[in-house]
């Protein structure tokens, strides 16, 4: 039998802590994608998945790079008076979206 003194002990409590705490994390994301997509969505200011823009609403929008507020309520406007989007590009036949602004925050957006 061996023994560990106390600075071992704790290395080795660490050490089995975080492969524990890795392998929970590895599991959940594999098993539950949809949950953490969700969780990044919502946890900050930033876009991390692409937003669904048949389903999201303006504030959902307005998190997405380059979008804003106001640009979202026009997406959803449109979307309420012309039916779901076949594609992304159908957004540039909204009055007042520049090409510019559209190139910035199409790669965020998708149409499901």
């Amino acid at each position: 039998m061996f023994f560990l003194n106390k600075q071992e002990s704790v290395t080795l409590i660490v050490v089995c802590g975080v492969i524990i705490g890795g392998s929970v994390l590895q599991f959940v994301s594999t098993h539950f994608p949809y949950q953490w997509r969700q969780l990044d969505f919502i946890s900050g200011n930033k876009c991390f998945i692409k937003v669904n823009v048949n389903q999201a609403t303006p504030e959902e929008l307005d998190k997405v790079p380059n979008l804003g507020l106001s640009t979202a309520g026009r997406i959803v406007s449109y979307r309420n008076e012309h039916g779901p989007f076949k594609s992304i590009e159908e957004i540039k036949d909204i009055p007042d979206i520049r090409s510019k602004n559209f190139e910035e925050f199409q790669p965020y957006l998708e149409v499901k």
